[in-house]
């Protein structure tokens, strides 16, 4: 088989359309939790779409292919939700190892204090 230039400019165009969703996420400062989830939502639109396009391209996305695309669509939001649950209870975890090292450091601290 002959290798065309389009072997070369499809991971290119993979890793541009993959770093889509998470520029969405993207800020400089901290957000709000309403502008967290706004960009959530807007990640799982842009995710969404690109993976039907990868799916059934640009002309795939007809009424004729409805009950497969809401399928798709679907099964990607519930992986998404899936996500954002376990990535939850994970901070969650962190949080609470967190608070409770630092009221350790806090007790070790003032302890110290009281024999000085």
């Amino acid at each position: 088989e002959k290798l065309s230039y389009a072997a070369f400019i499809v991971p290119v165009i993979d890793g541009i359309l993959g770093v889509i969703p998470g520029l969405v996420m993207y800020s400089k400062r901290e957000l709000t939790v309403k502008q967290m989830i706004v960009r959530e939502v807007i990640q799982l639109l842009s995710i969404e779409l690109i993976i039907l396009i990868f799916t059934f391209g640009i002309n795939g996305l007809r009424i004729e292919n409805l009950t497969l695309i809401i399928a798709e669509m679907v099964s990607i939001a519930v992986v998404f939700v899936l996500v954002i649950v376990i990535r939850f209870f994970f901070d969650k975890r962190s949080a609470k190892i967190m608070t409770s090292d630092l009221k350790e450091f806090q007790r070790s601290f003032s302890a110290k204090e009281s024999r000085d």
